[in-house]
């Protein structure tokens, strides 16, 4: 809980374009693009919260050092103590999980 926010429980958005109203926009940097260049962008397609690296001004925005440790550290909250198996891979997915 960050303030009044459950932020556990919130759906999180990645790409400015397809962010939905309420959602968490989480500014992630690649190597061709700064989500950060796209989070006004973010709170204005509805977003009610930003997760940034740097303070950007944004009146709901949480600056971290580092948004992906951050989202490991949510991750981490959500599951508990639960056991997580990936499957990945090109070929026998599917065959593996029937």
């Amino acid at each position: 809980m960050i303030g009044s926010v459950d932020i556990v429980n919130k759906k999180f958005c990645f790409d400015s374009r397809k962010v939905e109203k309420g959602c968490v926009f989480v500014a992630i940097k690649g190597k061709r693009f700064d989500g950060h260049d796209f989070a006004l962008e973010a709170v204005s397609r509805g977003a009610s919260l930003v997760v940034v690296e740097r303070d950007l001004g944004i009146e709901n925005q949480i600056v971290v050092e580092n948004v992906v440790d951050f989202l490991v550290d949510l991750a981490s909250k959500k599951i508990g103590s639960s056991t997580v198996i990936g499957i990945t891979g090109s070929s026998g997915k599917t065959f593996t999980k029937e």
